[in-house]
């Protein structure tokens, strides 16, 4: 066996490997290793660099190393491992009993087996990402119990000044926004000192819905260290890669002491907010776009008949033709699908657009959007234009299907 492969660092705790009985064990957390005879000088470096990485919560820049791994080495168990790892944020942490348990840093709406990397796990590390999973989906339904947020405000809350902690500049400003928009626009904004307070302190669960939900995000700075600061980051990068997937935010960044041209290449282009200029005034210009008044046509069941009436709703969140409403939303991918549901409704292709509906519904049962489609193709309808006339012909179970599934949506 190379002594190289001795070197390497234990994926879960990072501790030392030691030879015994043909395999390698983590003299710390007791992880085993299958001993390899062939593994190189330079993957056990990248190795070692990249576990180092994850386990200081830094998953973006700790992936695109196992994938650099990976790139050179395709069948490395281990970077295969610690990408999957990544990308789900699993950090394994000593409980109370002493054992190492994975915790979630960074949830993700992908089940495991969906994953790119699960394919080539062992048998042995596939069994342990069905312990991720089912942490993973404890941690989703989590989720479903925070209301939506309209604005995420994302800062270093304190920092360290002649070994005393004392909050930062940003804190001041993040507290200004917040007095701001919760006073004047009664928007909810997720600010870390009292959203993440009380019962809200299992942070992970209400983080992921908040950046999931909030349209708007607020990235505060005085610093590239304070931007770069791991916490900071993984808010602000997984905000941006919803962007990059298409999905309707925006972020704007407010700064002091750093030059613009110096931002991360994710935060380029974004719009910049001088602190030292009328920041406030454009703080609220930025929210002007998320507030925007919508009057929707809604429809209202009483007595089994339809009437209609108007609803004002102050997000875009909702467009006309959406129903999802803090129910299950659908992901992207979905969202895609969806479209194509749309337009087999338009064309009158009615089993199509219920195939696609259900195709979603297999994996996401709550989305209402899905619901919503399916309950216009099995009645025949284009759109919500079309229910009016519709009604009168619908049966009893019919117009209690669809006063349920309005209901579900918060429409009713």
């Amino acid at each position: 066996m190379a002594t190289e492969w001795q070197k390497l660092v234990c994926s879960t705790c990072g501790g030392t490997l030691e030879e015994k009985g043909g395999k390698l064990v983590c003299a710390h957390c007791k992880s085993t290793y299958q001993a390899k005879e062939k593994i190189s000088e330079a993957e056990v470096i990248a190795l070692n660099s990249a576990t180092v990485d994850r386990n200081r919560y830094r998953f973006d820049d700790a992936q695109e190393k196992y994938d650099l791994i990976l790139k050179d080495y395709p069948e490395n168990a281990e970077a295969n491992w610690g990408a999957f790892l990544c990308s789900y944020g699993i950090i394994y942490e000593e409980d109370y009993d002493g054992e190492f348990v994975p915790t979630c840093h960074r949830l993700s709406e992908r089940p495991v087996s969906k994953s790119p990397y699960y394919a080539k796990l062992t048998a042995t590390q596939k069994k342990r990402a069905e312990e991720i999973e089912t942490l993973r989906l404890k941690i989703l339904d989590e989720t479903k119990k925070v209301k939506p947020y309209d604005v995420f405000i994302c800062y270093k809350q304190n920092e360290e000044k002649n070994g005393v902690t004392v909050p930062t500049q940003e804190s001041k400003w993040a507290r200004d926004i917040y007095d701001k928009l919760t006073n004047k626009y009664k928007l909810r904004v997720f600010f870390a000192e009292k959203s993440l307070s009380g019962s809200n302190a299992d942070y992970e669960p209400h983080i992921y819905a908040a950046l999931r939900s909030a349209k708007l995000m607020f990235v505060l700075t005085t610093s590239l260290e304070h931007l770069n600061a791991v916490w900071v980051a993984n808010e602000w990068k997984r905000y941006v890669s919803y962007i990059r997937a298409g999905e309707d935010k925006t972020v704007r960044v407010v700064y002091n002491g750093v030059e613009p041209y110096d931002f991360p290449k994710e935060l380029q282009g974004k719009q910049m907010i001088d602190q030292n200029t009328d920041w406030m005034a454009a703080v609220e210009a930025a929210v002007a776009d998320i507030k925007k008044v919508a009057s929707l046509d809604r429809i209202e069941i009483q007595g089994g008949q339809m009437a209609k009436k108007s609803a004002t709703i102050l997000t875009e969140t909702l467009q006309t033709r959406e129903i999802g409403v803090g129910v299950a939303d659908a992901t992207v991918s979905e969202k895609q699908v969806l479209k194509i549901a749309e337009k087999y409704l338009k064309g009158g292709q009615w089993s199509n657009a219920v195939q696609m509906a259900d195709g979603v519904l297999y994996s996401n049962p709550n989305c209402t959007e899905a619901l919503w489609y399916k309950f216009l193709a099995k009645n025949e309808i284009t759109d919500e234009s079309g229910l009016s006339g519709a009604v009168n012909s619908f049966k009893k179970e019919e117009v209690k299907e669809l006063g349920a599934l309005l209901q579900s949506a918060g429409k009713e």
